[in-house]
């Protein structure tokens, strides 16, 4: 697995809290792209939390499905500068899995 370097930044926190305009804060103060939730189709369960994986989550814990996820979305970080706010980061495991980077 790539380990997230020391510029990748994930928020945790609660939905409807501005984290869309915390993504466009961060990214013009940082001058690189910040994700907030890429919600083309194709980007669920790929870039983007579904609903199975964070039912599964809350129902089974840190379970192999999640740690897929986790492993193949923090391989992707291949940019000097990674950021993002998605608010269901927090809710699907993300402090088990990067703690394993």
């Amino acid at each position: 697995m790539t380990k997230a370097s020391p510029e990748t930044i994930f928020t945790l926190s609660a939905g409807r809290t501005g984290t869309a305009w915390l993504s466009d804060f961060l990214a013009v103060n940082f001058n690189c792209d910040a994700l907030h939730e890429p919600l083309v189709i194709e980007g669920f369960g790929n870039r983007m939390l579904d609903i199975k994986i964070m039912r599964s989550f809350n129902e089974t814990g840190n379970s192999a499905i999640e740690k897929d996820f986790w492993k193949q979305n923090l391989s992707m970080l291949t940019s000097h500068m990674h950021i993002e706010t998605n608010h269901t980061l927090g809710t699907c495991g993300l402090i088990e899995n990067i703690s394993r980077t």
